[in-house]
């Protein structure tokens, strides 16, 4: 005899295997249907036609693109992302601040030989850096910041530490730029810079002017921006940048700044934090306590002030 509430019970599960197939249930993300989308920036000055891919902590691949003109193009992925968002750019040709008639157009634009790098501690911070229709910065010292996160443990390995990655560089080289903004400013692409006639404004604009301080420092040492950044990285992980070069890019920051017109002018460090020392702190990984940077470890650097010669990393 046929049990027809067996029957019925086995029917009921052969279709909704059936629906799941046709509908994307049972947890498939591939048929998630959120997507996001923003723009990013890459610049040494402008880098152009590199590409650029997109991945998560999970690891997941989420997006390639190639930049523009400009050095931007847009990220778009389907589903949710696991923060912090890594972006990675290579190849294309960049403008170098340097030698604005350099190149083998006599435009100034060089082929990058290197790789630039950003990381993005999580939704908030992506936010951020989209504020008034920014781009994600994928520059020296975000490709800094990600290498410092790169060196942590797994354990240790968080979006709070993410963000405490950026500060860390950031405030060992430069800190004036996290004035009134925090990380938002660094995560923010900078002006983009692809003529010797760019004009520099705010803090976009002293962005900008730090990368072309560390061209400058970069040519005087007989180097490539993306050979200097990768050695920066190097530094950054060993948590202490010299103080040589650290000197020298308060300096040719705020003369490269100066001399490009605008309101980006020279810069001071914020009050509480007098002058950068070179010395980058380790981050924590403190979810409960994301604004503690850490204790340095390494050399304690220079103090900052006028500059001197430039230095070997």
């Amino acid at each position: 005899m046929i049990n027809s509430k067996k029957m019925r019970l086995t029917m009921f599960a052969a279709s909704m295997v059936a629906a799941g197939a046709l509908t994307g249930c049972f947890n498939d993300k591939s048929s998630d249907p959120s997507s996001t989308s923003f723009g990013g920036g890459a610049s040494l000055g402008a880098l152009v036609g590199a590409t650029c891919n997109v991945s998560d902590s999970a690891p997941r691949a989420l997006s390639v693109y190639t930049t523009d003109a400009n050095g931007e193009g847009t990220v778009s992925f389907t589903g949710s992302a696991t923060y912090p968002i890594f972006i990675s750019c290579s190849g294309g040709n960049f403008f170098d601040e340097a030698n604005p008639t350099g190149g083998a157009n006599g435009d100034g634009f060089r082929p990058n030989d290197g790789t630039l790098r950003s990381i993005i501690p999580d939704a908030d911070s992506l936010a951020s850096a989209q504020a008034n229709g920014g781009k994600v910065a994928v520059t020296t010292l975000t490709s800094m910041a990600a290498a410092v996160y790169d060196s942590l443990p797994a354990a240790k390995k968080n979006p709070a530490a993410a963000k405490e990655s950026i500060t860390n560089v950031v405030t060992a080289v430069y800190p004036g730029l996290l004035a009134n903004g925090g990380i938002a400013n660094v995560l923010k692409a900078p002006t983009v810079v692809k003529s010797a006639a760019t004009t520099l404004n705010g803090t976009e604009g002293k962005y900008a002017a730090v990368l072309a301080g560390l061209a400058q420092i970069a040519k005087d040492q007989n180097k490539s921006p993306s050979q200097l950044a990768t050695e920066l990285a190097s530094a950054a992980v060993a948590r202490s940048i010299p103080a040589t070069v650290v000197d020298n890019i308060v300096a040719k920051t705020n003369t490269y700044a100066s001399s490009q017109g605008g309101d980006a002018g020279t810069t001071t460090a914020p009050a509480n934090n007098p002058q950068p020392t070179g010395t980058v702190a380790e981050p924590t990984g403190d979810e409960s306590n994301p604004s503690d940077p850490g204790t340095p470890t390494g050399g304690t650097g220079g103090t900052g002030g006028t500059g001197g010669s430039g230095g070997t990393v």
